[in-house]
C-alpha cells in the first residue's frame, strides 16, 4: 500500500478492545461508503494501540513507517521507552516488526509468499499480515515464510459482518488481546518468571476457548483415566467444563514449573546471563540508523 492513512486516531473509551474494534468495523462497513481496505484502518489502529498501551514499554503501532529500502509496511510496531526522546530518531525501524494489511476476506496465505511481505521480514525480522479478521505473524525459516502463529475472529469475511455481535465479541475478548500481546513481545527475551507465567497462561486461556469449540476424542482417554482414579464422574455441561479447565490448568503448570526446574540448571543460568549481558549492551550502544533504541525487556499483563 503507498497511500497514507489520513484518519486521527482516538484511543477507544471502553476497556474493551475487542468490542470497540468489531463496532467500529462493523459501523464502517454498513455505511456503504468504503475502500476495500484503506477505510478500516482507524479501527484496526485503534486495536493494536490500546493493546499496546498494556504493555511496559508500551508498544506503538505507526502506520507506513517508512521504506527502509524494502517498501512501504502498512504499519510498524514501535516499543515506547519510558524517557521518549524530544527529537524525532531518523531511520528508526519497527522494531517489534511490520504489519501488513489486506482487505476482509483476501487469502492470508498468497499475502505471505508474495515478495512484498519477504521483503519486510528480511529487514524486519517479524511481520504480522490480516485481512481484519484473521492474523498470521510470519518470520522466514529456511528462506521461506514460516507462520509463527495465527489466530482467527472468523473463518470468512462474511461471518465477520454478520455473525451474532456479542457471540463474537464474548468469544474473543480475552484471547485476541493475549495473541496481539504475543506478537508485540515475540521479540522479547523470557527472564522472569511473572513473564513466562503470563505467556502460558494466555495460551492457556486460548486452548480454553478451543477445547470448548472443538471436542477432541483424544481427551476421551484422559477423561475415563482420571474418573477411574479419583472415584468422580465428570457429567453435564458444567463436569465437562470442570475437566477441561483441570486439564489444561494441570498441562500448562507442568510447563511453567519445567521452565523453572531448567532455569536452575548450568544451562539455564548461562544463558540467562548471556540475554542480560547482550540487553546491556543494547542498552549502551548509542542509537542510530541501523536500529532503534534499545527496550525495556519486561512485560506487562
Amino acid at each position: 500500500m503507498t497511500s497514507p492513512c489520513n484518519h486521527q486516531l482516538v484511543p477507544p473509551s471502553s476497556s474493551n478492545a475487542v468490542q470497540q474494534y468489531i463496532a467500529a468495523m462493523r459501523t464502517a462497513y454498513a455505511l456503504g461508503a468504503h475502500t476495500a481496505e484503506t477505510t478500516f484502518y482507524t479501527p484496526f489502529a485503534n486495536l493494536l494501540n490500546t493493546i499496546g498501551e498494556r504493555l511496559k514499554p508500551r508498544v506503538h503501532f505507526q502506520a507506513h513507517p517508512g521504506t527502509h529500502g524494502a517498501g512501504l509496511a502498512d504499519g510498524g510496531l514501535f516499543p515506547l521507552s519510558r524517557s521518549s526522546q524530544r527529537e524525532p530518531l531518523p531511520g528508526q525501524l519497527p522494531e517489534r516488526g511490520a504489519v501488513e494489511i489486506k482487505a476482509p476476506g483476501a487469502s492470508l496465505a498468497s499475502l505471505a509468499q508474495s515478495a512484498q511481505v519477504r521483503r519486510y521480514l528480511e529487514t524486519y525480522g517479524l511481520c504480522l499480515i490480516t485481512n481484519y479478521h484473521q492474523f498470521q505473524l510470519l518470520k522466514l525459516l529456511h528462506d521461506q515464510p514460516h507462520i509463527l502463529e495465527s489466530y482467527d475472529l472468523t473463518s470468512t469475511a462474511e461471518a465477520f459482518w454478520h455473525l451474532a455481535f456479542s457471540e463474537l465479541v464474548t468469544q474473543h475478548d480475552q484471547t485476541l488481546p493475549d495473541f496481539l500481546m504475543r506478537v508485540m513481545t515475540r521479540k522479547v527475551p523470557l527472564e522472569k518468571p511473572k513473564d513466562v507465567a503470563w505467556l502460558l497462561a494466555s495460551y492457556a486461556r486460548e486452548a480454553r476457548a478451543r477445547a470448548a469449540t472443538h471436542h477432541l476424542a483424544a481427551f476421551d482417554g484422559v477423561k475415563s483415566a482420571l474418573q477411574e482414579s479419583l472415584g468422580i464422574a465428570f457429567e453435564g455441561d458444567k463436569g465437562e467444563h470442570f475437566f477441561l479447565s483441570t486439564l489444561i490448568q494441570t498441562l500448562f503448570y507442568g510447563i511453567f514449573s519445567a521452565w523453572v526446574l531448567w532455569r536452575r540448571t548450568p544451562e539455564g543460568r548461562r544463558r540467562s546471563e548471556y540475554r542480560r549481558a547482550r540487553a546491556l549492551a543494547r542498552a549502551q550502544k548509542p542509537t542510530s540508523q541501523q536500529g532503534s533504541p534499545a527496550v525495556d525487556n519486561t512485560k506487562g499483563q
